[in-house]
């Protein structure tokens, strides 16, 4: 959840009043911010408002943050289409933290996609529609693909002409939207996106995969087996 941050800055000795703004990419960075100026003593009537309008007081924003840590958080989402004729596969991974560190892996097979690059917005949208089953609002999360197309256009760096693309372009801002979230896209190459990969590519094959369970980073697993 992106917050904004206003507040008049004073130098009293230069006599020198001014408006400061900044922007924090989370509650956390918000609330060390405005302790921080505000222990400086220079700085009064601040404001905190997230980007829905919303209006915060830090008391507000530190209880935000408890109650957060007992949600699914630390959110990082994978997605990947396969594309041929009549055989897609959409493959969706979702990292996420609770108490431990949590694995979603899902793929669908569809028929309903004309091109790759819209395979690609539809994996994307099934993977969003996991992290909604989480429960997940009002945070920032962190979306990893290796479809520059899909990654530039959702950023708004390249424009949208093709219909097709266009319809899974709303459909995912409505949902990110209605959840509240702010999204932070990462461009990976394919080597880094090997699970969402694979699990497109098994549901062209016929193998659906749907589990989710705690998951346990290769070297905690190397350690385990000293």
């Amino acid at each position: 959840m992106r917050l904004f941050i206003k507040g008049q800055y004073d130098v009293p000795a230069k006599k020198v009043q001014t408006v400061m703004e900044l922007t924090a990419q989370c509650a956390q960075d918000a609330i060390v911010l405005v302790n921080d100026l505000q222990q400086t003593g220079r700085v009064s009537r601040v404001t905190i408002t997230d980007e829905y309008d919303s209006h915060w007081t830090v008391k507000e924003l530190t209880r935000y943050v408890e109650e957060l840590q007992q949600q699914p958080h630390d959110v990082v989402l994978y997605f990947d289409g396969s594309f041929q004729a009549g055989n897609v596969g959409l493959g969706a991974v979702v990292y996420y933290r609770t108490d431990e560190r949590m694995r979603i892996r899902k793929n669908r097979f569809t028929t309903d996609i004309a091109t790759n690059n819209e395979a690609e917005y539809a994996a994307f949208y099934e993977a969003l529609r996991l992290v909604e089953e989480l429960g997940v609002t009002a945070q920032t999360i962190t979306v990893r693909g290796d479809s520059q197309v899909v990654m530039m256009q959702m950023r708004g760096d390249w424009p949208i002409y093709e219909r097709a693309l266009l319809y899974w372009a709303d459909k995912l801002d409505a949902l990110i939207h209605k959840l509240k979230l702010t999204v932070h896209y990462e461009h990976i190459e394919r080597a880094h996106n090997i699970e969402a990969h694979r699990l497109a590519a098994q549901a062209q094959q016929g193998t659906l995969v749907e589990a989710h369970a705690p998951h346990e980073s290769k070297r905690k697993q190397r350690r385990k087996h000293r």
